[in-house]
């Protein structure tokens, strides 16, 4: 089994790939997830977390990095020009943000409020996941919860491989994967 480290933006982060350790194993991999505590420290401290991982004898490092307001996924991931083209090093670029991935699987969300709910096409192209996603909440519950509340909510119930049908990031994310799990 190879040890892959994720390295995440923050908690919220690490809240939902903690319960897909399972899914992780299937693939082949033993999962660790580290938190840069914000997007910044994680562009600027990419190196440091590179030699870390390497030194702890990880076999594949794994940022994730939101592409926010960018224009596309390609330029989020310049960000981490230091970093890149190592054959241990894994990009992962989120469309939009984690929230995305989220809305993606559509029975995680309708088992988490307590109502159906259908996403509306691709969901890494919502300009605005996180508000959806708070509505989405709202109307279930008549009030609104923390990212980090939703994102454990959903992130008991999600399914990496529904979510594939309705999210291309997540399925690069899943396709790279596979390819570094090697046969």
């Amino acid at each position: 089994m190879k040890r892959l480290a994720l390295v995440v933006e923050g908690p919220t982060d690490k809240s939902f790939f903690q319960p897909l350790r399972s899914w992780f194993e299937g693939l082949g991999f033993s999962l660790s997830v580290t938190t840069a505590h914000n997007r910044e420290r994680l562009i600027r401290d990419a190196p440091k977390h590179l030699a870390a991982h390497r030194e702890a004898g990880q076999d594949i490092i794994g940022f994730v990095l939101d592409q926010h307001n960018d224009d596309c996924p390609p330029m989020t991931a310049r960000r981490l020009l230091a970093v890149r083209g190592s054959p241990d090093v894994l990009i992962v670029v989120v469309g939009r943000c984690l929230e995305s991935w989220l809305l993606a699987d559509e029975a995680a969300i309708s088992e988490a409020t307590g109502r159906n709910y259908q996403c509306q096409g691709m969901t890494d192209v919502v300009a605005d996941p996180v508000r959806v996603i708070r509505d989405v909440f709202y109307r279930s519950r008549g009030q609104y919860l923390s990212k980090t509340e939703i994102v454990r909510a959903v992130s008991r119930r999600f399914d990496l491989e529904r979510g594939l049908l309705n999210n291309a990031t997540l399925r690069r994310f899943r396709d790279r994967l596979v390819v570094l799990a090697g046969p």
